[in-house]
C-alpha cells in the first residue's frame, strides 16, 4: 500500500458515548447504527436527534462517520421506511452507510447520489472479481470477508482500485459472515436482521459413526477466539487494507476507547518508518501494551485471525469462553481520559459593544475559520453600568455546547448595560452561526423527492392444470443415479464442490442426453480452489447448454469477467426485497432462488415469475473455513460427514467439502412443504426445487415419488417422517 495515505482506524460505537470515546482516542472514523436496520439490534443504538448531534460532533473534529444498514430489508421497509430513515442524516453530511441488501444499494445509489456506500462483511467478498463488480455498481469501499488470507487482500489490492476494509480486532463468528442461518431456523431471531443469539458460542458434542469425538471438557467447538492483530500491523496495511476495522458495537466506551488508542499508538509507529522493509525489522509492540490489549476484553484468548493461517484449532476456544475485563486501572483511566468529560471545540473570541450599535460576536479557530454574529443594539446604563469581566464571565458561559472558548477579547464603551438574556443571545448566536460554518461543508439538500416510491404489491393465483418445473439438486452419483430417469424431474442443478472437474464433465453430459435441463451450482464461497477449478473446467462448461446458479457476489463478477452475463442464483444471494430483485436482474439474474427467510405472506406480495422456491431439504445453517473434522482431530482431506448435538440432542449433520476447504452444517430437520403444497401453488413458482444433501439413493427415489406425486399428479401427501417448514409459516422478524 502506498505508505504516503494515511491509514484510518475504524472505531466501533454501539452508543454515542462509545462514539465519543473512539473520536477522542484517536479514531479517524466511527461506525455506528441508528434505530433501524442495523446488524446490532441489540446495541444501544441511538435515535435521530441523537445520531444527528454525534454526526456534527464527529465532524467539527474533522472525523468520518458511517451508520450501519447492513441488515435484509423487507419490501415494506425498503419502499415506505428507508427513504425517510436516511434523508436527514444524509442531509446532514453522513460519510457512508454500510450495506449488504441489494435492493439497499440500489436505493441509496438512486435516491443519495452524494452518498458513499461500502459493501459489508455481510456481503462475504473475498476476491477481486466481487471488489470489482461492486465497484462496478458504485460501492467506494469493501469490508473484506474476516476469512480472506493478506495474499488475497494483496490480491483484490493490486486489481481492483477501490478502498479495503478488513476486520482487525474483535470478536469473529463461526461462519462466513451473510452464510449463516442458525440462529434464525433455531430460535427466529435472524444474523441477518441483526438479531443473532450466538448458537457458535454453546456447547456441542461431536460424533463420527456414533464415536464421541470430544470430551466434556472439549465442547465450544464452534467459538472461535477473537482477534488481536496489532503484532502484524505492518503486514495488514501492507497488504493494501486502507481501514482497520475494530469490532466491539456490543462492548463498552472504555473498549472502544481503549482498542483506538493502542492501535493508533502503533499504526503511527508504523507511518514513522521510512520503507516497509523497516517497519518489518523494528516494528515490536511493548509486552504492556498487549497485555492492556487483552485485559480490556478476553475471551479465551486471541490470536490473528485468519490473516496469517487458513484456518487451524488454535483459533478455536474448545473449552467454555470465559469473558472478562482483567485490567481494571486501566480501564479507570480510559475512563476518565476519554469517557467521563465533554471534549469541546476551542477557539478564541472577539465580542464588540459600542453604544448605539449593535453588538458583534466573532469566533475564529486555530485553523484560520471565524464567523461573525450579531445581536441587538448597545444600549446606555440607566443605572449601574456592567464590568468588562461581567461580560466576559457571561459570554464565557460555553456549558453544554460542542465549544469552548479559550481567549476572550472585549472591545465596549464605557457606561453600557446589556441586560443578561442579551448576553446569552449573542453568545448562542455566535456560536450557531460558527458552528453552521464550519459544517456548511458536509451539509447536503435533497433536489428531489423519493423517485422509488411505493410499488403496486402483485400477487398472483396457480392456474390448475399448470405444470411446475422440478428441479432436483445432488451432491453425489447415487442421487444423480435416483432422479436422471423419472420424467417429471425437468431439471437437476449438480452441486459442483462434491464433483472432480473431470467427473462434473461426464455427468452433465448423462444429464443433456437424458434430456434434463443441468445447472451447475458454484461453490458457496469463491477463493482460490474454486477459482483454479473452474478456470480449468470453464472452457469446456461454455460449450454445454447448461446454466450456472451462483451463490456470492464472487461469482458473478467471475462469470461476467469470463463473458457469460445470464445465470441463476441461489438462495444465499439475497433477494429479500423487490427493489434487490431489479438489481440482480440488472445484472444477469435470469432465475432468482427465494431465501428461507421470507414466510408465506411475504412470498405472497413478491412479484417474481422468474423465481424458484426451495419446497425440501436440509437447510444449511452455517458455512465455515473453519473444520469441524480438524478441530476434532486432524485434516486428512477426506470428505466426511460428522453429526454436532446440541444441549437438547439435536443432531446437525456437518459435511467437510474438501474441494474447496470450507464446512457445511446442515440443519437437524430437512424442510418440507409436502403438507402446504396448496399454498405453494397459489405463489405461482415457475421451479420448486428439492435439494438432496445426505440422503442416499434410497431415500432420495422416496422423497422424489412422493413430491411428484403432490407437485405433478397434483394428489395430497403429508410427510411420513420428522421435518420442519422453517420459516414459510412464521417468518423472521
Amino acid at each position: 500500500m502506498d505508505r504516503t495515505v494515511k491509514t484510518e482506524i475504524l472505531s466501533p460505537a454501539g452508543s454515542v458515548q462509545a462514539l465519543y470515546a473512539g473520536i477522542r482516542a484517536g479514531a479517524d472514523a466511527v461506525y455506528i447504527g441508528g434505530d433501524k436496520f442495523g446488524a446490532r439490534a441489540y446495541a444501544d443504538n441511538p435515535e435521530e436527534a441523537l445520531l444527528l448531534e454525534a454526526i456534527d460532533y464527529v465532524h467539527l473534529h474533522e472525523k468520518k462517520i458511517y451508520l450501519t444498514v447492513n441488515t435484509l430489508l423487507k419490501n415494506q421497509e425498503v419502499e415506505h421506511q428507508l427513504y425517510d430513515y436516511l434523508r436527514k442524516y444524509y442531509e446532514y453530511g453522513l460519510d457512508a452507510v454500510i450495506v449488504q441488501d441489494f435492493g439497499v444499494f440500489r436505493f441509496i445509489r438512486e435516491n443519495f447520489p452524494k452518498l458513499d456506500i461500502h459493501a459489508s462483511t455481510q456481503m462475504m467478498i473475498t476476491g477481486p472479481e466481487g471488489a470489482a463488480l461492486l465497484k462496478e455498481m458504485g460501492a467506494t469501499r469493501i469490508v473484506t470477508a474476516r476469512e480472506i488470507s493478506l495474499k488475497e487482500i494483496e490480491e483484490i489490492h493490486s486489481n481492483v482500485d477501490i478502498e479495503i476494509e478488513s476486520f482487525i480486532h474483535g470478536a469473529m463468528c463461526y461462519s462466513y459472515s451473510g452464510q449463516c442461518l442458525f440462529s434464525s431456523i433455531l430460535g427466529g431471531r435472524s444474523g441477518n436482521r441483526g438479531k443473532c443469539a450466538g448458537p457458535c458460542r454453546q456447547p456441542y458434542a461431536v460424533y463420527e459413526n456414533g464415536r464421541q469425538r470430544n470430551d466434556e471438557d472439549s465442547r465450544y467447538v464452534l467459538s472461535l477466539r477473537d482477534m488481536n492483530t496489532l503484532a502484524v500491523l505492518p503486514r495488514i496495511i501492507h497488504a493494501g487494507v486502507y481501514s482497520l476495522k475494530i469490532e466491539g458495537r456490543m462492548k463498552s466506551p472504555e473498549y472502544a476507547a481503549g482498542t483506538v488508542e493502542l492501535y493508533r499508538k502503533y499504526v503511527d509507529l508504523y507511518h514513522s518508518f521510512s520503507s516497509y522493509e523497516e517497519a518489518e525489522r523494528q516494528f515490536a509492540v511493548r509486552k504492556e501494551d498487549m497485555e492492556k490489549l487483552a485485559g480490556l476484553y478476553s475471551r479465551s484468548g486471541s490470536g490473528t485471525g485468519y490473516y496469517t493461517g487458513h484456518n487451524s484449532k488454535t483459533m478455536v476456544s474448545v473449552r467454555k469462553p470465559a469473558y472478562h475485563t482483567d485490567c481494571e486501572q486501566y480501564v479507570s483511566e480510559l475512563a476518565e481520559k476519554y469517557c467521563n468529560i465533554r471534549e469541546q471545540y476551542e477557539c478564541n473570541v472577539k465580542v464588540e459593544l459600542f453604544c448605539g450599535t449593535p453588538g458583534k460576536i466573532k469566533l475564529t479557530d486555530r485553523y484560520g475559520n471565524s464567523a461573525l454574529a450579531t445581536g441587538d443594539i448597545v444600549s446606555p446604563a440607566k443605572n449601574r453600568p456592567i464590568s468588562t469581566e461581567e461580560i466576559r464571565k457571561q459570554i464565557s458561559k460555553t456549558g453544554n455546547t460542542s465549544f469552548r472558548f479559550t481567549d476572550v477579547e472585549i472591545l465596549a464603551d464605557e457606561g453600557i448595560f446589556l441586560p443578561i438574556g442579551q448576553l446569552n443571545e449573542l453568545r448562542r448566536n455566535g456560536i450557531e452561526t460558527f458552528r453552521q460554518k464550519l459544517l456548511r461543508k458536509y451539509r447536503r439538500t435533497l433536489e428531489k423527492e423519493q423517485k422509488n416510491g411505493q410499488k403496486e404489491s402483485k400477487t398472483f393465483s396457480f392456474q390448475t392444470g399448470e405444470r411446475v418445473e422440478i428441479n432436483c439438486q445432488i451432491v453425489n452419483e447415487e442421487q444423480l443415479s435416483a432422479v436422471i430417469n423419472n420424467q417429471k424431474v425437468t431439471e437437476v442443478t449438480i452441486s459442483c464442490e462434491f464433483f472432480q472437474p473431470e467427473e462434473l464433465s461426464v455427468y452433465i453430459d448423462t444429464l443433456l442426453k437424458a434430456e434434463k435441463k443441468t445447472i451447475v451450482a458454484m461453490p458457496f464461497v469463491f477463493r482460490e480452489k474454486a477459482r483454479q477449478y473452474f478456470d480449468s473446467v470453464l472452457p469446456v462448461l461454455k460449450e454445454k447448454p447448461i446454466k450456472f446458479m451462483v451463490r456470492n457476489v464472487d461469482e458473478i463478477g467471475y462469470l461476467r469477467k469470463n463473458g457469460i452475463y445470464e445465470f441463476y442464483t441461489d438462495y444465499s444471494v439475497y433477494a429479500f426485497n423487490y427493489t434487490a430483485v431489479e438489481m440482480l436482474t440488472e445484472l444477469g439474474a435470469g432465475r432468482i432462488t427465494l431465501p428461507y427467510e421470507l414466510n408465506y405472506k411475504e412470498l405472497r406480495n413478491y412479484p417474481v415469475p422468474n423465481a424458484e422456491l426451495i419446497i425440501y431439504g436440509r437447510i444449511p445453517l452455517m458455512i465455515s473455513a473453519n473444520c469441524l473434522n480438524q478441530t476434532t482431530g486432524s485434516c486428512d482431506g477426506k470428505e466426511k460427514t460428522l453429526i454436532l448435538r446440541d444441549r437438547l440432542d439435536k443432531d446437525f449433520p456437518v459435511v467437510n467439502v474438501c474441494n474447496y476447504c470450507y464446512n457445511i452444517i446442515y440443519n437437524n430437520l430437512p424442510l418440507s412443504l409436502l403438507g402446504v403444497s396448496q399454498k405453494v401453488k397459489q405463489l405461482n413458482m415457475q421451479t420448486v426445487r428439492l435439494s438432496f444433501t445426505t440422503e442416499n439413493g434410497q431415500e432420495t427415489g422416496e422423497i422424489l415419488e412422493q413430491y411428484c406425486s403432490v407437485f405433478c399428479d397434483d394428489k395430497e401427501r403429508m410427510e411420513e417422517k420428522p421435518y420442519t417448514r422453517g420459516h414459510f409459516n412464521r417468518g423472521v422478524e
